[in-house]
């Protein structure tokens, strides 16, 4: 199975090589255009030793899913933004800095040191793994009907009181400053409906998708379906339909490169329906934030695409968001304005000093990613390349770690894989290690509660 879709993947890969080689050569500016084809020839190189190197790894799917989206987002996205513009901007106007095509250049030379780096960290530690047995992750699972019917019942009430009391109170609305309730109940709110519901529903779902138990996977699917659509209403927020495809799906990669056993498998049709509803709901869900928050900044921004098509305009937004080659070309073409750590630790948060810090960017409740090779770069300057491999081990070593957790080891792989989907998307680096830190003890106690609940087979 595993050879299979390294193969497959492989073939994908080459395909898309193949057509931006031919959309360079026919469409490029004459002056890069033969840079632009080496970067492509070069990567594409690279790529191969990846597919060559790990497909015998036992922990095929993290190998798979951190390069698959570091490609994606840095290496297939940085010739693909120059159709788009080699304007860096992102959250509307935080960032205007238009790059010259010898920065562009730059950016993308940068980028494949990178791109080397990562595959040749990547290959070492699938080489350490060739034969290692993941136990916790091996271990079947079969709840009672009981448990996950009561779970459903105290879930399902709890995202629709949480939803009423978070709305209600302004907590966590994207856009906005952060609500402070008594005892630390806006983090509890918070963390216990983006890592704890999410972890169980996960947990739960692979029981049923293992043991073929089409009422529990329905069970888990509303919950899932619920929990999104409330985040939308009470956050404001664009993510919650994607991130429902992208855990499920990680869920799935994850069960069938480990040989288990997938009896309900999902379905394309409406994993598909799912994701052009997200994708359609994106000005829906930027208009109801800009009521929800009175950002007129942002109502005048979105004018500008009033005279577009709404699926065209989604997946231009779409784009943007999607960070990687955007934001780190943006700061790897201006190096002048780079900062002492101490200057950066002096913030709360990665985030909130490159938003403010870097760029110079006020606007109540808006903070920017930095993307990961950004991010690297911030914090490593001239090392960033060292800063970013440490970070490939560091992932390597929390994907790891889930072993000691049993049979919430799959579940746990799921919700850790969709956040280094995103860690490498946005370089929030800091959040990433303490969600990591607070799903890892939750999960050390759920496996023992559910030891008492559940048969293992």
């Amino acid at each position: 199975m595993v050879n299979y879709i390294n193969r497959s993947l492989f073939c994908v890969v080459f395909f898309f090589y193949l057509v931006l080689f031919v959309f360079v050569a026919y469409k490029f500016e004459t002056d890069i255009v033969i840079e632009v084809l080496i970067y492509l020839i070069v990567n594409f190189l690279i790529s191969a030793v990846f597919f060559a190197g790990v497909r015998r790894a036992s922990e095929y799917p993290f190998f798979m899913i951190f390069y698959i989206v570091f490609w994606g987002a840095y290496v297939f996205k940085g010739v693909v933004q120059f159709y788009s513009g080699l304007d860096t901007l992102y959250a509307l106007t935080t960032i205007r800095m238009t790059l010259s095509l010898l920065k562009y250049v730059s950016a993308l030379e940068a980028v494949t040191y990178a791109h080397f780096v990562v595959v040749c960290i990547l290959v070492f530690l699938s080489k350490l793994s060739i034969s290692e047995v993941n136990v916790g992750s091996r271990v079947r699972v079969r709840v009672s009907d009981k448990v996950f019917w009561v779970f459903f019942l105290m879930a399902g009430g709890g995202v629709i009181a949480s939803s009423i009391i978070m709305m209600s109170l302004g907590v966590a609305v994207m856009g906005t400053d952060g609500v402070s309730l008594p005892y630390k109940l806006s983090g509890v709110l918070f963390y216990a409906r983006t890592i704890l519901v999410p972890v169980l529903l996960l947990f739960f779902l692979q029981d049923a998708i293992e043991g073929g138990r089409r009422n529990i996977f329905r069970g888990c699917i509303f919950l899932f379906g619920l929990l999104a659509v409330s985040e939308i209403l009470v956050r404001a927020s664009k993510a919650p339909l994607f991130v429902l495809i992208l855990q499920i799906s990680m869920l799935y990669i994850i069960l069938s490169c480990s040989g288990r056993s997938v009896v309900i498998r999902p379905s394309k049709t409406q994993l598909f329906f799912v994701f052009c509803l997200a994708l359609l709901m994106w000005p829906a869900i930027e208009a109801y934030r800009v009521v929800m928050t009175k950002q007129i900044d942002v109502a005048l921004d979105m004018s500008d695409y009033s005279d577009q098509n709404l699926v065209i305009y989604s997946l231009q937004r779409l784009f943007q968001r999607l960070l990687g080659f955007l934001q780190f070309a943006g700061i790897y073409s201006d190096r002048t304005m780079l900062h002492e750590l101490n200057v950066i630790f002096s913030y709360d948060s990665l985030s909130r000093y490159y938003t403010q810090g870097y760029l110079g960017y006020f606007q109540k409740g808006h903070l920017s990613s930095p993307s990961l090779l950004g991010a690297s770069f911030l914090l490593g300057g001239n090392y960033w390349l060292i800063v970013t491999g440490l970070f490939v081990i560091g992932s390597f070593t929390l994907w790891k770690l889930t072993e000691m957790t049993g049979m919430m080891a799959n579940s746990m792989k799921a919700f850790l894989a969709s956040g280094i989907f995103n860690v490498i998307m946005a370089g929030t680096v800091d959040f990433f290690i303490f969600d990591f830190c607070l799903l890892f003890i939750v999960s050390i106690l759920l496996c023992y509660l559910f030891k008492a609940m559940t048969k293992s087979v």
